[in-house]
C-alpha cells in the first residue's frame, strides 16, 4: 500500500467521524471511509480510498457498499470500465432514517408484547415506552423530510 497523503488536520477529522458513528452500530472502516469521503471533493477509486485509509481494498469495498446502502455514499462508473468510484452522497439521511427504524422497531416489540409479560406499573412503563419509541420515529421521519424539502427548495439537492 502506498503511503497516505492525508494531512495531520484531515486525519483527525477522520478519527473525530470514526468515532462518533462506531458508538451509534456503524463499523470502523465505514466510519473512517465516511469521514475520508467527506473531505473529497470529487468521487474516488477503491485503490486510492484504501492506500488513504490504510486498509485492503476488500474492507474498503464492503464499507462503500454499506455507505450506500445508509445512503451517504453514492457509486459512480466509469465509462468503458467495470471500476467505480464512491463519493459522498448529496441526501446525509440514510443512517438516521435506519436509526430512527431501528426505534420504531423496538416500540412495536414492546407494544405488542407489554400485556404479555408485565403487569400494574411495569405494565404502565413498558406501555409509555413502545409509544415514545414510536413517537420518536415518527418525529424523526418527519423532520428528515422537512429537510429534504427545505435542500430541494433552496436548490441544495434535487
Amino acid at each position: 500500500m502506498s503511503k497516505s497523503n492525508l494531512s495531520t488536520e484531515q486525519r483527525g477529522f477522520i478519527e473525530a467521524i470514526t468515532g462518533l458513528l462506531v458508538p451509534s452500530g456503524m463499523q470502523p472502516s465505514t466510519a473512517s471511509l465516511y469521514g475520508y469521503l467527506l473531505l473529497c471533493p470529487e468521487p474516488v477509486s477503491l485503490d486510492t480510498i484504501a492506500a488513504e485509509l490504510s486498509m485492503a481494498k476488500s474492507s474498503a469495498s464492503v464499507a462503500a457498499r454499506m455507505l450506500e446502502q445508509y445512503g451517504l455514499a453514492r457509486r459512480h462508473g466509469e465509462r468503458g470500465s467495470k471500476r467505480v468510484r464512491y463519493g459522498v452522497s448529496e441526501r446525509y439521511s440514510g443512517f438516521i432514517a435506519a436509526q430512527a427504524a431501528l426505534l420504531g422497531d423496538i416500540g412495536r416489540v414492546i407494544e405488542s408484547r407489554a400485556a404479555g409479560v408485565a403487569q400494574d406499573a411495569t405494565l404502565k412503563r413498558l406501555r409509555y415506552l413502545g409509544s415514545f419509541y414510536g413517537k420518536m420515529e415518527r418525529t424523526i421521519v418527519e423532520r428528515i423530510q422537512d429537510l429534504a424539502d427545505e435542500a430541494i427548495r433552496d436548490g441544495l439537492i434535487e
